[in-house]
């Protein structure tokens, strides 16, 4: 059985919490309404508790309180990058910086979605500078790190599952 956990929170327009009746609340995804066991924490403070036999696919869900869609909506079901396919190229280097993309790819290749930023991990005095994502799967960095001869390598976590020694980056000072 697969559950999924959800927090709510409920406030009215001059930001205080209101409470509803568990029976209001209802989760909606791929054209159909999901059960859901509600469990109210306190005042306005709520678990939506969604269980299925199977793991859900890739689905965006839609909150409802007493018929009103939330603003917020969430996806589940996401795949988790393969160590195979996922990847990171250098765009661009110098003497004290590089650009590099991370392409976060499943197993047959398609870009996936990630809930977190991926973290980044340099075996050096290496200096992340920024981080962004470009599209789904798709982030670019930019390193900073000490002038003269660099060589490290760069470790990806990302969805539950980290990616050791993804990339080994070498640069040469021709000067």
């Amino acid at each position: 059985m697969v559950r999924f956990f959800f927090y709510i929170e409920l406030k009215d327009s001059s930001h205080l919490s209101v409470d509803r009746d568990p029976s209001e609340f209802e989760i909606r995804g791929m054209n159909k309404v999901f059960p859901a066991k509600v469990q109210r924490v306190k005042r306005g403070k709520y678990y939506l508790i969604l269980e299925s036999e199977k793991n859900i696919s890739v689905s965006k869900l839609d909150f409802y309180v007493a018929g009103v869609k939330l603003l917020e909506s969430f996806r589940v079901g996401l795949k988790p990058p393969h160590w195979k396919k996922t990847k990171i190229l250098k765009l661009h280097a110098d003497r004290s910086m590089a650009v590099l993309e991370l392409r976060l790819q499943d197993e047959k290749g398609n870009l996936v979605e990630t809930p977190e930023t991926p973290e980044i991990i340099v075996d050096t005095d290496v200096e992340i500078t920024m981080l962004e994502q470009i599209g789904d799967g798709i982030w670019r960095m930019t390193l900073r790190y000490p002038y003269g001869n660099q060589l490290f390598y760069i470790s990806v976590r990302s969805h539950g599952v980290e990616f050791k020694n993804l990339f080994r980056f070498q640069f040469i000072d021709q000067q």
